[in-house]
């Protein structure tokens, strides 16, 4: 950013009083000859200066037009999307000028977003936040976005917009427990947590990033983790999107379609057996 005229001249001032060989110029009036020769340094500096901060966003501005977006562009526009708010002509970034934070905040309904390159076109999946869950973007809201994303992304880009009911996710298995710790039904026998099996299970997902994956044998780690298990023996993990009428089993790992699971539509059956047993 280009210094002041007046900045500028006071450094020049400076670096002569600190100059033993020009002890002559030593008067304080601003019309002395030397004054004024250095005004007209610091103007012919300033000027070029400003011609520089101009070159300088220019470029930058033409650099920006040239450069190919990633998906991890991608993503941060999608929850930079604000909805109720129009963009300025040619720009993809909103004038947040006359809003205040709180307006913003609102308008910023995008907390989970991701973008993958699927079959040659890009896929943007998006989420908001309700009640503390991760939930699917209404109609409107989806319309509003879809037009958002169509406006900045690159010319000629396939793309696909996903704002979906979280998948679904089923777990079978018999807990095997440590009855000093944990009772049939699963509760701590102390009472400071009710299901703390199915507890550890939600955490697990929820804690998942956006469009991450779940791993079959880290929800078992997770499940051996939780204090009163003894051994778990998962005898099915089957997963699917929101609307499948038949769900398939996790052998190793799985991606949710939407992005996320849904609590609503986890399903855990456990049977908790007593240790003692085996």
């Amino acid at each position: 950013m280009a210094r002041t005229i007046t900045e500028i001249q006071a450094e020049i001032v400076a670096s002569v009083a600190a100059d033993g060989t020009l002890s002559g110029a030593s008067s304080t009036s601003a019309t002395a000859i030397w004054r004024l020769w250095t005004r007209v340094m610091a103007t012919a500096i300033w000027a070029l200066e400003v011609i520089f901060d101009a070159f300088t966003v220019d470029l930058l501005a033409q650099v920006e037009a040239l450069r190919p977006h990633t998906l991890r562009w991608y993503q941060e526009k999608a929850k930079a999307f604000q909805y109720g708010s129009d963009l300025p002509e040619g720009s993809d970034e909103y004038d947040n000028s006359a809003l205040d934070t709180a307006t913003i905040a609102t308008q910023m309904i995008v907390t989970a977003a991701a973008a993958t390159e699927e079959g040659g076109s890009v896929t943007v999946r998006a989420a908001k936040t309700v009640s503390g869950e991760l939930a699917k973007l209404s109609a409107p809201e989806v319309a509003s976005f879809t037009t958002y994303i169509e406006e900045i992304k690159d010319a000629g880009v396939p793309l696909e917009i996903l704002s979906q009911d979280g998948d679904k996710l089923t777990v079978v298995g018999t807990i095997y427990y440590d009855p000093l710790v944990l009772n049939s039904s699963g509760n701590r026998i102390d009472g400071t947590e009710n299901e703390p099996v199915q507890n550890a299970i939600k955490a697990y997902l929820k804690a998942l990033p956006f469009n991450g994956m779940l791993v079959r044998n880290t929800l078992i780690d997770i499940i051996q983790a939780v204090p009163g298990v003894y051994t778990p023996n998962i005898t099915s993990v089957q997963a699917g999107r929101f609307d499948a009428t038949s769900l398939g089993e996790v052998t190793v790992q799985y991606i949710p379609y939407a992005g996320y699971f849904f609590n609503s539509t986890l399903t855990l059956t456990l049977s908790f057996v007593s240790k003692e047993s085996l």
